[in-house]
């Protein structure tokens, strides 16, 4: 990659954009001090992202302040252009405004500095500035050995190495204390290893023993449990046989259920049948027959009047003919004499010579004469019409109109009362059968209800049995002095009896907190106590606890902990005469609502029981967990017992009376529907005939109306044209009289004589052409007459056609609707039919009903019977369950224990030579045995942790020297690469020779770098010792070397030859040139432009810098 171009602006002394092109190897930028050389420089390091050589201390320092004369930039923008191998050029770019903000761009991309450094890489060296020379100078021996460092990354390893150090210390640290523990925790095993052989021989006996007590309690389960099964199997067979009358009860509800549920099928079905029945249809069918035929009679009507049309016209036509032909004749007749009188007319006139006046007279004449014939051609016309209105009968089709509007409005009402009453009706059984999906429902629930009753009061019966015959849920010993209550006076009852829990809630911590000594005998004195005693060993019946109510006297506090409920005491309810044994029973134990509430009150300060049971004495021990509660072991009360017996009796047979109520209800309901479904059934049928009846009326009204409004309209067509005509003639009449007006003046001014020749010849050919206009006139209008009635007679015939054709399909339909008629008839039949079979079938299943409830009724008296004896059962399968479950809980207590197979008695020997030993043992430490093992393993873990740590210190010492090592193999390959281009870079500048050494090469850390060189002529001196220009020459092939050691693609000197005689500087220069990579060199040296490639100058004027370019090669 070569830097091909940088493009400045706003940058220090550059006011305006400039752009220096580097297109060769070897490129010297030359100018004045104070010219902007330098700046240069700081722009390629400031769009490098370089700190290092820029000489501002903030960015906005870097930007052009206007010198003198020209106003502050207000950005800087440095560019730069590189060029890759394979010609791909890349743009870099960096912006900073006078707030600070920067940012850089790479091919008008916005990147991060890290994309730059990424691109151009992170190399400090490629650039040299000014003072980099001097620094090299200046340094110390070990300063500049740490160049070295920087360029193999020794700083890294050094990291490592402190860290490990650190690492050390810890470690160190660590192995002291577990040396310490491991002491500590020797002594005390030996002083805890005979406290726990003491223990374990304690616990062997101990366990023995458990194992003795275990083997009783087998021994006594197995005896009770074989006469448990016993009771079972007997139980087990009763049982069978009440599941079979279950099971049989079952079945006749389900039967009952079945039967019921036909007869409402039945009885939807019938419902259903009346519907269907057909003869809403078949009234239908009929009514649309009538109508048809009403059609078939009107459409003939029609067609008659249309064939009376089409006679009619024929025969007017044939006198219309005849007379046109007799008019006819007469018109010839009339037109000769009219030929001839014209003539005699106009000799007439020759002669008398007042032709112009006699013209005016004969034409007056005509006009007069037409507008008489137009006049009775419109009277004639105005009679047809007024015949034809005549006949048109609108007011007879309206009238029938009306008439059947009455009628159907009639209808409606009957329609609408019908479809009310459908309503009602329909409503009233939707309502019945709601009630009876309730009352089926109720029934269901109640006999559930029933049986759940019956199930609670065998389970009571034989709970309150097995309570009262066991004394109360207590062991053989304390049943069996119970029973001598009315023998020894002064027996009370055992705690459990005596006392009740006051809310349920509290019932489980009550029962924990007064442990076993719900089951201890109240008595009155000491004596009574014996007395039991005495009999319980006599009979070797067992042991019991008795509780003198003389004797019991205990203390107990007053006030209790605000985070308590309170004493457990506090929650029983009993006579005031058993206070102090209560108080004896739980002392001052707290009732608390958990573990977390006792350890707020405090572990140790009261003895507290929690709401789930568990128990925490004042020792601090704590018992908890699962709890089975047995059978009668608590706080029981026979006689509620015995109260919730009888309440679930009367409950029970409440609940069989609600059952037969219910029954006897829903019967009653399914009676009503019946009733109301008929009712709703006719409603409907009725409704349906009127709409039949409706729509036969509705279309004859509409087809009244119609042809009333077709009337209407042809009379209203027929007014308007007489109308025309009245109005025609009139204005006839008044222009014939002016006419006739007209006519006597000229009539006068010729003579006023009507007896001249040419008068009379006139006044007959007036009369003649008068008549002859009549004549012709008379036969257009019968030519007129004869077509109209032809059109009329062809429509007519058309509306013939149109009918019969009308009257053969109504035919056609009307057969179809009779065959289908007779099939709704057949098929109505068919369904009355079958409405009476399952009428018979209801009838049958009333009585199956009926028989089905007796048979119900016998089963639930056998169930009754049966559950007495189960009941009995049940009481001594308790007591033995009860027992049962005393010893299994007791037995719990040793799960996991082998039994031994010994007999009773040898186990009961063998469990009182036990008892004796263990009675021979002190104070025995048995956590010992927990704590030695404890302490044991915290013994190895601690020896195993010290082994750890020891092996992890090795493996620190091991990664310090790996460390020491790689540190040293890296500074020693970079030292020999830099030394040995030092000495090719000062011998190729100076012509003599030089070196680096390192002052202390066995410990790298503390040596310092010596540089030594031989100038020409003279001898081995060290950097320190040189004159200034062979300290600068030294100095540069140093940092010439180190440049090598990192290549890069171009490098950037600035003033390195500022200290230079003109032979060192053009032997550097010469150097510089020979390179494979690019070189740009700032100097102020002219000698060494003759070895550059490219030359950009840089001058300062008007106090902003200007270049110039010059291409040498």
């Amino acid at each position: 990659m070569r830097l091909r171009k940088l493009e400045v602006k706003g940058f220090k002394t550059f006011k305006d954009k400039v752009s220096l092109e580097f297109p060769d190897k070897f490129t010297v930028i030359v100018g004045p001090n104070g010219s902007g050389k330098s700046n240069l420089t700081e722009a390629i390091c400031f769009v490098l992202g370089k700190s290092r050589g820029l000489r501002a201390t903030n960015l906005q320092e870097l930007i052009f302040n206007g010198g003198k004369n020209f106003a502050p930039a207000d950005k800087t923008i440095v560019s730069v252009e590189f060029v890759e191998d394979d010609g791909t050029v890349h743009r870099l770019s960096r912006m900073v405004d006078r707030d600070g903000h920067s940012q850089y761009k790479l091919d008008d991309k916005r990147v991060t500095r890290q994309h730059i450094i990424d691109l151009v890489g992170d190399n400090e060296y490629n650039i040299i500035l000014q003072d980099d020379v001097t620094r090299v100078i200046e340094m110390k021996p070990q300063e500049r050995r740490t160049i070295i460092d920087d360029l193999c990354g020794i700083a890294e390893y050094d990291q490592k190495k402190d860290k490990a150090l650190k690492e050390l210390k810890k470690v160190e640290e660590h192995i002291n204390e577990s040396h310490i523990r491991l002491g500590e925790k020797q002594n005390y095993l030996r002083e805890l290893g005979k406290e726990r052989d003491e223990a374990l021989r304690f616990k062997k006996a101990r366990e023995d023993l458990r194992q003795i007590e275990a083997s009783i309690l087998h021994y006594e389960i197995n005896r009770l449990t074989t006469s448990e099964v016993g009771l079972k199997e007997k139980q087990t067979t009763i049982d069978t046989q009440r599941d079979e009358d279950v099971k049989k009860l079952a079945e006749t509800k389900n039967a009952l259920e079945k039967i019921r549920q036909r007869t409402r099928e039945i009885s939807s079905r019938l419902i259903q049948l009346e519907e269907e029945k057909g003869v809403t249809k078949a009234v239908e069918m009929r009514g649309q027959i009538a109508r048809i035929q009403d059609r078939i009679h009107d459409t003939a009507d029609r067609k008659k009047k249309a064939d009376a049309t089409i006679q009619d016209g024929k025969r007017r036509t044939h006198a219309l003919q005849k007379e046109e032909e007799t008019l006819s004749a007469k018109a010839h007749e009339l037109h000769t004499r009219l030929v001839e009188l014209t003539k005699s007319i106009d000799e007439e006139t020759k002669k008398l010579g007042d032709e112009k006046l006699e013209a005016q007279i004969n034409e007056l004449r005509q006009h007069i004469s037409d507008l008489k014939a137009e006049r009775k051609s419109l009277v004639e016309s105005t009679e047809r019409l007024t015949e034809e209105r005549a006949a048109t009968s609108q007011k007879e089709l309206a009238d029938k109109a009306s008439e059947a509007k009455s009628t159907l409005d009639e209808i409606r009402e009957r329609i609408t009362e019908a479809e009310g009453k459908h309503e009602v009706t329909t409503r009233r059984i939707d309502k019945l059968k709601e009630r009876k999906k309730g009352l089926d429902e109720k029934i269901i629930r109640l006999r559930s209800e029933a049986e759940k009753l019956r199930i609670d009061e065998a389970q009571k019966q034989a709970e309150w049995k097995a309570l009262s015959d066991a004394g109360g849920g207590v062991n053989k010993a304390v049943s069996s002095v119970l029973k001598l209550k009315d023998v020894i006076r002064g027996i009370h009852g055992t705690v459990s009896q005596l006392g009740k829990v006051v809310d349920e809630d509290y019932e489980i911590a009550l029962e924990i907190a007064a442990q076993g000594r719900l089951q201890d005998i109240v008595v009155d004195n000491i004596d009574v106590a014996a007395k039991c005693i005495r009999y319980l060993r006599e009979k070797q019946i067992g042991r019991a606890t008795f509780i003198p109510l003389d004797k019991v006297r205990v203390k107990t506090a007053k006030e209790f902990p605000s985070r308590a409920f309170g004493f457990a005491r506090d929650f029983i309810d009993c006579d005031d005469a058993y206070d102090g044994v209560f108080n004896y029973v739980f002392g001052d134990t707290l009732v608390v609502s958990d573990l977390e509430t006792a350890k707020q009150i405090g572990i140790g300060s009261y003895r507290m029981v929690t709401l789930e049971g568990d128990l925490i004495e004042r020792t601090g021990v704590v018992t908890g967990g699962h709890i089975i509660k047995s059978q009668g072991i608590g706080f029981t009360n026979i006689d509620a017992l015995e109260e919730e017996v009888k309440k679930i009796r009367r409950t029970l047979e409440e609940q069989i009376s609600k059952v037969s109520e219910a029954e006897e209800e829903a019967s009653v309901v399914d009676n009503e529907i019946r009733e109301v479904s008929v009712i709703a059934s006719e409603s409907l049928k009725a409704s349906h005939d009127l709409a039949v009846e409706q729509k036969g009326l509705e279309e004859r009204e509409g087809d009244f109306r119609r042809r009333a409004e077709e009337a209407e309209a042809r009379l209203t067509a027929v007014e308007e044209t007489l109308e025309k005509n009245r109005q025609r003639i009139k204005d006839i009449d008044r222009q014939v009289q002016k006419e006739d007006e007209t006519f006597q003046k000229l009539w006068a001014e010729r003579g006023g004589s009507s007896e001249s020749p040419v008068n009379r010849l006139k006044d007959e050919s007036r009369d003649v052409e008068i008549e002859k206009g009549r004549v012709e006139e008379k036969i257009t209008l019968n030519k007129q007459q004869i077509k109209e009635i032809h059109e009329l007679v062809k429509v007519a015939e058309e509306e013939i056609k149109v009918h019969e054709k009308a009257i053969a399909e109504l035919d056609v339909q009307k057969g179809e609707i009779e065959s289908a008629l007779k099939k709704v008839e057949e098929e109505t039949k068919v369904l009355s039919k079958e409405i009476g079979k399952l009428l018979a079938e209801r009838e049958v299943l009333d009585g199956e009903l009926t028989e089905l409830g007796s048979q119900q009724g016998a089963v639930e008296r056998r169930l009754l019977e049966v559950g007495d004896e189960v009941s009995k059962l049940r009481v001594r399968l308790a007591e033995v369950t009860a027992q049962l479950n005393e010893l299994r809980k007791q037995y719990a207590g040793y799960e996991g224990v082998a039994v031994v197979d010994l007999r009773i008695g040898e186990l009961t020997q063998k469990k009182q030579q036990l008892e004796e030993m263990l009675a021979t043992f002190g104070a025995v430490n048995l956590k010992s045995i927990e704590t030695y093992d404890v302490i044991k393993n915290e013994y190895e873990e601690v020896r195993g942790k010290l082994d750890t740590l020891k092996s992890e210190r090795q493996s620190i010492f091991d990664f310090m020297a790996e460390v020491e090592k790689r540190k040293l193999e890296a500074f020693t390959g970079a030292f020999d690469v830099v030394r040995a281009n030092f000495e090719d870079i000062y011998s190729k500048l100076s012509g003599g020779s030089g070196t680096l050494i390192l002052d202390n090469p066995k410990s790298i850390s503390e040596s310092g770098l010596i540089i030594k060189a031989s100038p020409p002529g003279k001898k081995v001196m060290n950097l320190e010792a040189m004159s200034g220009g062979e300290k600068t020459l030294t100095s540069s092939a140093f940092l010439l070397a180190i440049q090598q050691y990192k290549p890069t693609h171009f490098y950037v000197v600035d003033e390195l030859d500022a200290a230079l005689d003109r032979s060192n500087s053009l032997k550097l220069a010469e150097m510089l040139k020979g390179s494979d990579s690019q070189f740009i060199l700032v100097t102020h040296n002219d000698a060494m432009i003759q070895y550059a490639q490219s030359v950009i100058g840089v001058s300062m004027k008007d106090g902003f810098s200007q270049i110039v370019g010059v291409r040498l090669e």
